[in-house]
């Protein structure tokens, strides 16, 4: 039967739109129709659901099944996309995350007299409600509980996605159904379910898309629980616990934002876990090895202390009295040393262990979790300009509150003025700093609150008044003045004698120009390049990320102000061999601690083990392996070490995919067979590199630039002429003759900007510049990032470098692909000796 005709007075040709829309009449519809000789009873009078171009009706089949119809109008070239949707969907068959595919066909329709071809997919009815519905209708309801489950829910679907290859492409909250218990099911716990699967691709960016997707659910929760009446201690706990998995889960560097399924689910059971356990003392353990890969999730300081690798190689640089900027990577363990050398995660230990390792009164201030949040907005040198005075000023009180925080922890220790020297005068001297500088009324203590705390009281209402005042535009409120925080710390030595030996520094942590734009740093900047001999400041940032000027552009002398340390050049790099033992140690007691706080009986030495090549380096071996590589090239700690080289989450990720393949429990005390070691690297290289087309700007590009290059240096390594020594090349360095002095000034402004994030990504690590091998002119050194390497199956170390000129590398960004073919060419072939030492010698 078809549809039944339109109004013949209706002269116009109707619009596709027009067209679809009449899908959505019921008395337009027929009685029944047949799906490949199958038929299907419409039941109702309503859609019960809608997409861009689709309607979704109730029916039932000739059994009294229940079903779900998508109709929606064929295009040119529905016969192969109606089957290849079918194909992708009928994938899905076995995940229960999923309404069940049943049938798809492209069938006949009469409208407006002409004939109509309608693509119709049948899925299983879920019974049940969609997410926005369910929000909207049980809101009171809504709890940390029903989240965690939802987590579950939806991740075993987007699991399943990816483990295919797909994705859904419309992941909208009313494509998620709340779905009533099963038939038979002993608990009243409704289920989460998927549904539409007729719009599901093969997954290129469409899978951040659906990741995009479900992180807009999770809000939608989130606020739902946070509106409730009836908010109780526990879920505010739980808030508090998701609220920065959300914000890393939309982190822009994909290398350590939360989007693999698996570690969200464990996230947000971790969350719940520990918002709905009372509260303890002692220290809780590891849930995993890799649970909080991100410091910034690490809300116990005891537990951060606890798995933090002392033998981190760039640890004594930062951990001095000196002011300093440290560069790097996202997730190279800035943030964890930081938060690491602040003073107040250590205040649980006794005064000797302190004294011990600390060697300054470290304040730790977070830019991701303090200011990016407020001060964001602020992108323009207007808008920074008119809102000088609360800028300073906010930053001020996040620096003061800070600093009572530590001292207030500092008061309740017994030895609080036999050590610290910090009594009740000292006290008393900063409580009154703290009134008059934010000329707040003295009263109001509640008896039983010291000074310190009641400080912490009123800078905190300082704060939430700032706050208001930013919304409301008020800059005529009275605010701070950049030198408040050095009349503060002068205050501190004067009055506390222990900081007469130990020197204040702020540990401002992730200052970049992602988190905090670039005229909000300018503003600043008057703050921290404050010349004060009672405190210092150091800074974490994100290459080329923190501005080093001021309002007056008075420039930071790095050389002769602070210290710079770049963990990419000097670590990522491994430009100094000295530090190949300090790199392997930190990987292995990286891992330890991980291992003995998560109760494993398993060390790094067991699980792992050394690394060992027959033809005694990894280069050799890679290059003996031809187009047949072996399994097991990649292992052990030395070559994770030296692939990482101090990169935190990189190593994180390879382990933990070593300690899944190889299937590593609490229990297990034998070590991940070699071959399984290598596909876990490969993979998480691998992996890491397409995620280099997420990036924004420019991902696209760059990922082509690192792919070229990668295979050059495979290339290289399997055919180029043998060094000296009879090693192979291992070329993972570009080195450009500066002959008119900086290479990169002498590109285009859209390659400059290319180069620039090339390096802020750390895709390549710039190195010193060298002195040319014409001994005249400096020369501009870029090498690979290690953790790519694998990814080709290239060696990990370099004993050449591809040197060429400026035209050759705006060639190299512009072209790439060329850049590096002509580089190959040019290279030439092995020797034949080499090649004939390829070919199995007869036994004789």
């Amino acid at each position: 039967m078809f549809f039944k005709l339109i109004d013949a007075s209706m002269n116009d040709v109707p619009s596709r739109s027009q067209l679809q829309e009449l899908l959505t009449d019921r008395s337009h519809l027929p009685d029944e129709i047949l799906i490949k000789g199958q038929p299907y009873r419409i039941i109702g009078e309503n859609i019960i659901g809608r997409g861009n171009d689709s309607v979704v009706w109730k029916a039932v089949d000739a059994y009294g099944r229940f079903r779900a119809l998508k109709l929606r109008l064929a295009t040119s070239g529905t016969d192969n996309s109606l089957i290849q949707e079918a194909y992708k969907a009928s994938k899905l068959e076995g995940c229960e995350a999923f309404a069940r595919f049943v049938d798809a066909d492209e069938i006949q329709l009469r409208i407006m007299e002409e004939s109509h071809h309608v693509v119709c997919f049948v899925e299983n009815f879920v019974d049940g409600v969609n997410l926005g519905e369910y929000l909207l209708n049980e809101g009171e309801t809504i709890s940390p509980s029903f989240m965690r489950e939802y987590v579950r829910g939806v991740c075993t679907g987007l699991r399943a996605l990816y483990e295919c290859q797909l994705s859904h492409n419309d992941l909208h909250p009313g494509n998620v159904m709340i779905a009533a218990p099963s038939l038979g099911a002993t608990s009243n716990e409704r289920r989460i379910q998927i549904v539409d699967t007729g719009n599901i691709r093969s997954s290129t960016r469409h899978e951040l898309d659906d990741h995009h997707h479900f992180v807009f659910h999770l809000v939608l929760i989130w606020n739902a629980i946070r509106r409730r009446r009836d908010v109780v201690l526990k879920d505010r706990r739980f808030l508090a616990e998701v609220r920065p998995l959300l914000a890393q889960m939309l982190d822009e560097d994909h290398t350590i934002a939360l989007r693999d399924p698996t570690l969200i689910v464990e996230e947000f059971a971790g969350a719940y876990d520990r918002a709905m356990a009372p509260a303890r003392d002692e220290m809780r353990p590891l849930n995993g090895p890799f649970e909080f890969i991100s410091a910034d999730h690490i809300a116990d300081d005891r537990l951060l202390v606890e798995i933090f690798a002392k033998s981190c190689p760039w640890l004594d640089k930062v951990s001095g009295p000196d002011a300093c900027l440290v560069t790097g990577p996202r997730g190279c363990g800035k943030s964890t040393i930081f938060r690491w050398l602040s003073l107040k995660a250590h205040l649980h230990k006794s005064v000797a262990e302190i004294d011990e390792e600390l060697r300054i009164f470290g304040i730790y201030i977070s830019c991701g979790a303090d200011l990016q949040n407020r001060l964001s907005w602020i992108r323009t040198d207007q808008d920074a300009s008119r809102y000088r005075g609360l800028i300073v000023h906010y930053f001020n009180l996040l620096a003061v509150r800070e600093i009572l925080k530590t001292l207030a922890t500092i008061g309740r220790r017994s030895e609080r003025e036999s050590h610290w020297g910090f009594g009740a005068t000292a006290e008393a001297a900063v409580y009154d700093f703290v009134v008059r500088t934010i000329r707040s009324p003295q009263s109001g203590m509640v008896r039983g609150v010291s000074r310190i705390e009641h400080a912490q009281d009123l800078v905190q209402a300082e704060l939430f008044a700032t706050q208001i005042a930013f919304q409301q535009a008020d800059t005529n409120r009275v605010t701070t003045t950049p030198s408040l925080l050095g009349d503060f710390t002068e205050l501190l030595v004067r009055e506390i004698s222990s900081l007469r030996r130990t020197p204040i520094a702020f540990l401002v942590d992730d200052f970049s120009t992602h988190r905090i734009s670039e005229p909000v740093q300018t503003v600043l900047n008057q703050v921290i390049w404050e010349r004060r001999a009672s405190h210092v400041f150091k800074l974490s940032s994100e290459k080329h990320g923190a501005v080093l000027n001021d309002e007056l552009l008075a420039t930071s002398e790095l050389t002769r102000e602070r210290l710079e340390i770049d963990c990419g050049k000097e670590y990522l790099a491994l430009n100094d061999t000295r530090l190949s033992a300090a790199t392997t140690q930190f990987a292995t007691d990286l891992l330890n601690n991980r291992l003995r706080a998560s109760n494993h009986l398993g060390t790094a030495e067991i699980l792992i083990g050394d690394s060992h090549w027959e033809d005694g380096s990894l280069g050799r071996a890679l290059a003996k392996t031809g187009m047949n590589p072996k399994p097991s090239d990649y292992h052990g700690l030395q070559c994770i070490a030296q692939l990482c080289s101090g990169d935190v989450s990189s190593l994180l990720h390879v382990y933990r995919r070593i300690f899944e393949l190889g299937h590593v429990t609490e229990s297990t005390a034998t070590r991940v067979p070699l071959h399984l070691q290598d596909l876990a690297i490969v993979e998480v290289s691998r992996k890491l590199l397409e995620l280099v087309k997420t990036f924004h700007p420019y991902g696209n590009e760059m990922h082509q630039v690192v792919l070229a290059f990668g295979n050059l240096v495979r290339r290289l390594l399997q055919d180029a002429q043998l060094q000296s020594d009879g090693s192979p090349a291992q070329v993972p360095r570009i080195e450009i003759d500066e002959v008119h002095g900086d290479a990169k000034a002498r590109l285009t402004p859209e390659l400059q900007r290319l180069a620039k994030e090339l390096v802020r990504r750390a895709l390549f690590i710039e190195m010193e510049p060298g002195l040319s091998r014409h001994r005249s002119v400096t020369t501009l050194r870029w090498n690979l990032r290690r953790i790519y390497l694998p990814a080709f199956r290239a060696a990990l170390t370099k004993n050449d470098a591809v040197k060429r000129n400026v035209d050759w590398l705006q060639q190299f960004l512009s072209t790439p692909t060329e850049a590096c073919e002509q580089v190959s060419r040019e290279w030439g072939r092995k020797s034949i000796d080499r090649q004939l030492e390829m070919f199995e010698k007869p036994n004789r």
